[in-house]
């Protein structure tokens, strides 16, 4: 086998395997974010792309009794503005806890969370 067939061969499964992982992520989020329309991506790969080789297993529902859980963007949302609207409260009535604003421990905390994403960030593209 030639250097240039080994990396045909190897371009090929990258591709197939960049493939696969993209189906497998597509899956995982609907089955996470329920996007309660029937999809026609498999759950388990097995085969070549080529081929259309793959063994089709999904979650049977009812799509007329819809998804289980559903969508839970709406729960989310209401349960961030109730937050957001609690700290901006406690934020405007001055609230401390053992003699710290309660504002101002949230946003320091959110500092320290900022600044150490944004070093591991950076580390991770000066190899360290």
């Amino acid at each position: 086998m030639t250097d240039v067939e080994r990396k045909i061969r190897l371009t090929r499964f990258l591709r197939e395997e960049n493939a696969v992982n993209r189906m497998q992520m597509r899956s995982r989020e609907e089955i996470l974010y329920g996007s309660g329309k029937g999809s026609d991506v498999p759950l388990v790969y097995e085969g070549y792309l080529e081929d259309g080789g793959y063994k089709d297993v999904r979650m049977h529902r009812d799509p007329a009794a819809g998804s289980v859980m559903g969508s839970s963007f709406g729960v989310r949302m209401v349960l961030a503005v109730f937050l957001l609207g609690a700290v901006i409260y406690m934020d405007r009535a001055q609230t401390a806890m053992n003699g710290h604003l309660v504002s101002e421990m949230i946003e320091s905390n959110l500092k320290v969370d900022l600044e150490e994403e944004l070093a591991d960030f950076v580390n991770a593209f000066n190899g360290g």
